[in-house]
């Protein structure tokens, strides 16, 4: 009722580049405003749309709003949006969305992210491995998202075609206070570096978490200490004024070795 009616809505978190400090993506988020409810997280849709295949539907419509809001944007910012594993098996659902992702890239080059969650089901998966190719032929990159909370051994992480890798915001959250994330992190930074994938990391809450991942050379992040996800119009004016300099770069500079 709620896909037919068009209650939901679509967010763009920003994600931010730390060298620049700069805006140079986003993350499509799904967003159920409920008449009475209120917001309804999408912790408890997803799965609903997910065994109930609505989730094709809400994918589709996830790339129609965030392809269509692109628009607007700098052709230098980027778009995730993710993708349901399940939709990488069926190949009827896959071919449409390369075909709508290739009619809108025809006017419109900016870089498109395809966010995927790891999994046992992925290694030596023909049809995985084609479904993605598929897309990186389009000009698609490839995340990983959650990195670390799934099946993560070398041999998986060297098999798959990936380009970027999103560390998983558990062991964002406690990298101040907890010796072993501190460590976790900093091998998976590793790991990426020599593989030559990119990282986000997602999660980021506290300018000392924030200043850990820059010394230990994380590329990019996202998180509530910079923005929680909005609209698109909001999204717009938030970019406008962080990538103008609202002193942020400063705050993370005073914040004592």
């Amino acid at each position: 009722m709620a896909l037919k009616s068009k209650q939901i809505e679509f967010y763009y978190q920003p994600v931010i580049d730390l060298k620049t400090m700069k805006v140079v993506g986003a993350e499509t988020l799904c967003r159920w405003p409920h008449s009475e409810k209120g917001f309804i997280p999408p912790s408890e849709f997803i799965p609903i749309a997910e065994r109930s295949k609505l989730v094709h539907i809400l994918t589709y419509l996830a790339f129609e709003a965030a392809l269509d809001d692109s628009n607007e944007w700098d052709d230098k910012l980027s778009i995730a949006v993710n993708l349901s594993l399940s939709q990488l098996f069926d190949n009827t659902h896959l071919e449409t969305l390369i075909s709508k992702i290739e009619k809108k890239l025809v006017s419109n080059k900016i870089r498109i992210i395809i966010e995927i969650t790891e999994s046992v089901e992925l290694i030596n998966n023909a049809t995985f491995f084609n479904s993605i190719n598929k897309l990186r032929n389009i000009g698609c990159e490839v995340a990983l998202d959650d990195f670390g909370t799934g099946f993560s051994s070398l041999s998986y992480i060297k098999k798959l075609p990936i380009d970027i890798i999103k560390i998983d915001q558990s062991f964002v959250r406690d990298i101040i206070s907890d010796p072993k994330d501190r460590t976790m992190i900093k091998v998976i930074l590793g790991m990426a570096r020599e593989f030559g994938f990119e990282t986000i990391a997602e999660g980021v809450e506290t300018k000392e978490q924030l200043k850990f991942l820059i010394d230990n050379g994380c590329k990019r992040a996202q998180g509530f200490l910079f923005s929680k996800a909005l609209p698109l119009k909001e999204f717009n004016l938030f970019t406008t004024s962080f990538n103008k300099g609202n002193g942020f770069l400063e705050q993370i500079n005073a914040i004592e070795n």
